[in-house]
């Protein structure tokens, strides 16, 4: 019997056959050296929950009228939305929407952990923001993790400051400031001359505070404001706390460049300067009604005549002066009807201090008048 012999080609096909063979497992050893922990890393539990409706909250006015929660008015909830993060990684994932009448709802894909919060949130039919809860410190295991009722309550910030009502709010730096509100990712600071906050203006920040910016307002103004809080969908609050009023002050007179000078412990001292006006040394003086201005002046003379200038037009207010000596007294003064005024005193006794007292007698021409001041001894 004759030996079978093998084809050259089948020998070809059986080397092949065991390259291949030594290039998958080679394949197959490099695939296992990613370590272990990258598997684990994947390992990941889904978070269920049920809903509970806060119906006790404090409402503000008939507009906060509290819901019956699910429903389709604007107060209610039609949908409800979750956001589950973590603050110790970059891992966060949103849930939802599911119908309101369900009362639960359930987020998978959420990695094995601890330190998460949940965030949920009821929108109206209009996708505005009706309701809100948080529940905190969670754990996430495999398989599914009931953390049983989340209580959630009307959402709307509480306003803190300016209280209703108050008045002289300067208009080139007013600020609004608030309470935080749970759940919240930014607020919205609405601005009107109307007290149904009509033809309003709007300011977004993620701060419980807002300074609106220079020319923002008017002055001598009575304004209303209120503040929305945005949810991570973009969703602003459907309901507000409250709706307060302030009213910007008036126009006033600029200082000059000699205050802070309204006291005599705090006067401007003028005592290097004699015989030279106001206006040749930091610009004209601006008598403010009621806002004196103290200008300091020492005489280092035994004897002298003290001489006092106060140079402005009467029509745009009635400025007087007076002379004091270092303990305040009042030793000479000028109060005429018509424009300036001056004094003229003798000084004897030996060096001294005086102090000259500018001030706007009345508002009858307004409540500012700019003078200009000289004084000289001689």
């Amino acid at each position: 019997m004759k030996a079978l012999r093998m084809q050259p080609f089948v020998y070809k096909l059986i080397f092949k056959g065991i390259i291949l063979a030594i290039v998958l497992g080679l394949l197959s050893c490099e695939s296992t050296t990613e370590p272990i922990e990258t598997q684990t890393d994947l390992e990941s539990g889904s978070i269920s929950f049920d809903v509970a409706w806060n119906q006790n909250s404090d409402v503000g006015s008939d507009y906060q009228i509290k819901a019956v929660v699910c429903g389709i008015e604007s107060n209610e909830v039609a949908t409800v939305s979750a956001y589950i993060g973590n603050t110790g990684s970059d891992f966060g994932k949103f849930g939802g929407p599911w119908e309101c009448s369900a009362g639960s709802g359930i987020i998978s894909g959420v990695p094995v952990g601890t330190g998460y919060t949940l965030l949920l949130y009821g929108h109206n039919d209009m996708d505005r923001t009706t309701y809100s809860g948080v529940q905190l410190d969670i754990t996430i295991n495999k398989g599914n993790n009931d953390i049983g009722t989340v209580t959630t309550n009307q959402f709307f910030a509480e306003l803190s400051a300016p209280l209703d009502g108050t008045a002289d709010i300067d208009p080139d730096s007013a600020s609004f400031s608030w309470l935080y509100s749970s759940g919240a990712a930014e607020y919205q600071l609405w601005i009107s001359e109307s007290d149904d906050l009509s033809d309003h203006m709007e300011f977004e920040t993620s701060e419980l505070f807002f300074t609106v910016s220079d020319g923002s307002l008017d002055s001598d103004t009575t304004y209303y404001w209120t503040v929305f809080p945005i949810d991570p969908y973009g969703n602003r609050s459907w309901f507000y706390s409250a709706i307060y009023s302030f009213t910007t002050a008036g126009v006033t007179a600029l200082d000059d460049n000699y205050e802070e000078n309204d006291t005599q412990t705090m006067a401007y001292d003028l005592s290097s300067y004699s015989g030279v006006n106001l206006s040749d040394i930091a610009g004209y003086g601006n008598a403010v009604l009621d806002d004196y201005d103290y200008y300091g002046i020492y005489v280092g003379w035994s004897s002298a005549t003290i001489s006092i200038d106060c140079n402005f037009l009467h029509t745009f207010g009635d400025i007087d002066i007076e002379l004091l000596d270092e303990f305040g007294n009042v030793i000479d003064e000028s109060s005429s009807e018509s424009d300036d005024e001056f004094i003229s005193y003798d000084h004897t006794g030996g060096p001294a201090t005086y102090y000259i007292k500018v001030y706007l007698f009345d508002d009858e021409f307004g409540d500012s008048n700019l003078y200009n001041l000289m004084w000289s001894a001689f």
